[in-house]
This record gives structure tokens, C-alpha cells and sequence, in this order.
């Protein structure tokens, strides 16, 4: 996610982390490995329950939620690989707005009297 935020910014989109890992154990994480977006400690699981993501041995599962603007669920990619993880929620993202309705056209200005 780190060397693709620029691509994940363009499409409006905002990158937040959620682990199950505390406050001080995600700013070293984050210090570690340079990252500029948002990690949320759900040291208590209440976001995983939310976007039903399964806990292993206290850790959530590598699952990725996208969520749109009005709080909605776009789509889910489980059994995520760093490698190509970025790209894969480039396509969601991409191919949710281009299921997206588009704008109502401007209406047509009005003819002129003869």
C-alpha cells in the first residue's frame, strides 16, 4: 500500500490499517516500515466484528473492506498477498466507480424565441 498511495490517493481513496496490535506496537510498526497512512489499534476487535473480519490466534485475517463515500461495503478481497495487494484494491476501487452512476446530464438551455 505504501509504494502505491499516490495511485490510491488519485482515485479518492483513504488508506487506514486495522490490526488487533496496540497504539505503541502500530507506531513502531508504521516507524519501521515508513508508512504515511492511517493504522487503527482495534485492540478490542469491535472493527473486525463490524466488517466481519475472523480473528486467528489474536490476529486478524489478512482481509481487505472497501468501503465507498456513504459508509457501504464496495467489496472484499480475502486471502491477500503484500505483493499485489495495492493492485488488487486499485480494481475494486476502479471498477466500483465505473459502476457508479454517472452525473445526471446539465439541462439543455432553454431554445431561443424566433
Amino acid at each position: 500500500m505504501r509504494d502505491k498511495l499516490g495511485d490510491l490517493d488519485a482515485l479518492g481513496a483513504v488508506v487506514v490499517g486495522v490490526s488487533q496490535d496496540s497504539v505503541e506496537a502500530q507506531c513502531a510498526f508504521a516507524d519501521k516500515l515508513g508508512l504515511s497512512y492511517f493504522l487503527a489499534a482495534d485492540t478490542d476487535g469491535a472493527l473486525g466484528k463490524i466488517f466481519g473480519v475472523g480473528s486467528v490466534g489474536g490476529m486478524y485475517q489478512r482481509i481487505t473492506v472497501v468501503v465507498d463515500p456513504q459508509g457501504a461495503v464496495a467489496a472484499r478481497i480475502e486471502n491477500v498477498t503484500p505483493r499485489n495487494h495495492a493492485e488488487q484494491v486499485i480494481e475494486a476501487i476502479r471498477g466500483k466507480q465505473a459502476q457508479a452512476p454517472s452525473s445526471p446530464a446539465p439541462p439543455a438551455a432553454p431554445a431561443k424565441a424566433p
